[in-house]
């Protein structure tokens, strides 16, 4: 019964959150989405009456039908929500069965890596920029930058929360610079005890500087340690991180250039390039040296040549430009070129209603234009939306981009997607539906 109603306590978190936060329902460390399924999980009044809680309900489900409370999806099934207080502390942490991992006593909860997370505490106000941790600025609160005239700042202090092992990393406050390999934790600046590399005990492990790459630690632009501080290569040339790259690293090559290599020195992708962007899920987004862009995966593989910088949409899916038009490509490859838009954020890749012929989306399954749709909204990787004003009122369709299918339709006030959750609202009735993703 209790775990029932902290279930039913997210969905209820659920119903007041605003369709502006992150909307992509899985983290890029669950692997390249192939499919996915949507599945109802319950429904809810949204009216003004606030629900009779019992003591087996955490207090924070009143907070869920204040509607200037907020929610926003941290990947890995974790939420930072809004609660009641008007405090600039009021920021507490949530999994997505409704189990509460930070009180509401934050400022601010964000990712750093994939492991841990940043949560700021707000002291006082400040006038001075020096002096500020936070700040708002145009809306929003930052965490740790350059604030602007007319910003509200604060001073404070970070900890850094393990999500793996659900607590916070000691006493460990943060510095002016945040890193992580994934297990380690590499501070550098004031805040901070002292600057160096700790584990997950905040213990130190060495006060040498060194940058933190994903799996890796670089020393002196030349010498690659592992999460153990096990040296395990020595460049004799600059060595650079690759943003998101899981082991790989960029070296400079005599003459000019870069190549890719592992942590160990052997040569991943040869070059030479003029750039290499970033790397996730074995994919490198890259400039050769005459000045075009490619999409390349580990095995040195060219998927996809472009004109522009290729843009990632979500893990394994990017697309890219050229004098024929967009390129869409998928992790075997190109899947359509010559288009006359570029893919959403769903992946929806659509034709125009032409003349001869109707407006077509792309089956992403079986690569064939038999989806009767045109530009849809897009809601999460795989998802979109087709909205028609009826004599009735808005009558909503969900599409599953993958098979084709239809996921959902009827006529609603408005659909939307938080985190894991595809949330559908008619009147005063939400409807909520759990989406789970197949991976590749």
């Amino acid at each position: 019964m209790r775990k029932m109603l902290r279930v039913l306590s997210l969905l209820c978190l659920l119903a007041v959150a605003a369709a502006s936060f992150a909307p992509f329902g899985y983290a890029d460390g669950s692997g390249i989405p192939a499919g996915l399924t949507m599945e109802k999980v319950g429904e809810i009044e949204t009216g003004e009456t606030i629900p009779d809680t019992s003591n087996d309900v955490a207090h924070w489900m009143q907070a869920m039908y204040r509607q200037e409370s907020g929610i926003k999806y941290l990947d890995g099934g974790l939420y930072a929500v809004a609660g009641e207080s008007e405090d600039v502390n009021r920021i507490g942490l949530f999994d997505e069965n409704g189990e509460q991992l930070i009180p509401f006593e934050a400022a601010l909860i964000k990712r750093l890596g994939d492991r841990y997370l940043m949560v700021y505490y707000a002291t006082e106000k400040t006038e001075n920029k020096k002096e500020a941790l936070l700040y708002i600025s145009d809306g929003f609160f930052i965490g740790q930058g350059l604030p602007k005239d007319g910003d509200v700042m604060y001073k404070g202090y970070a900890r850094f929360y393990d999500r793996e092992m659900r607590r916070f990393v000691g006493d460990l406050v943060a510095s002016d610079f945040n890193y992580s390999t994934g297990r380690l934790l590499v501070l550098e600046g004031n805040y901070t005890l002292k600057t160096g590399i700790y584990d997950e005990n905040g213990e130190l492990l060495s006060d040498q500087r060194m940058k933190a790459g994903r799996g890796y630690l670089i020393k002196g632009n030349k010498e690659v340690y592992d999460e153990t501080l096990t040296l395990r290569y020595t460049s004799d040339t600059n060595l650079e991180n690759i943003t998101g790259a899981d082991g790989y690293m960029k070296k400079s090559i005599a003459g000019g250039g870069y190549q890719v290599i592992d942590i160990d020195g052997n040569v991943i992708l040869p070059g030479p390039f003029k750039s290499v962007y970033d790397g996730y899920n074995g994919f490198f987004s890259v400039q050769k040296e005459d000045g075009s862009y490619a999409l390349i995966d580990a095995q040195n593989r060219v998927l996809a040549s472009s004109a522009e910088r290729f843009t990632r949409l979500c893990a394994g899916y990017y697309y890219g430009k050229d004098g024929n038009g967009f390129i869409f490509v998928g992790p075997d490859g190109i899947v359509a070129d010559g288009l006359p838009h570029g893919p959403a954020t769903s992946l929806q890749v659509y034709y125009n209603k032409t003349a001869e012929s109707e407006a077509r989306t792309l089956v992403l399954d079986s690569g064939e234009w038999t989806l009767p749709l045109g530009g849809g909204n897009a809601l999460c990787p795989g998802i979109t939306m087709k909205t028609l004003i009826k004599k009735e009122g808005k009558y909503s369709t969900v599409y599953n981009l993958f098979t084709g299918d239809v996921l959902l339709e009827g006529l609603y006030d408005s659909v939307w997607c938080v985190g894991e959750f595809v949330l559908a609202q008619r009147g005063t009735v939400r409807e909520i539906y759990k989406i789970q993703y197949q991976y590749r």
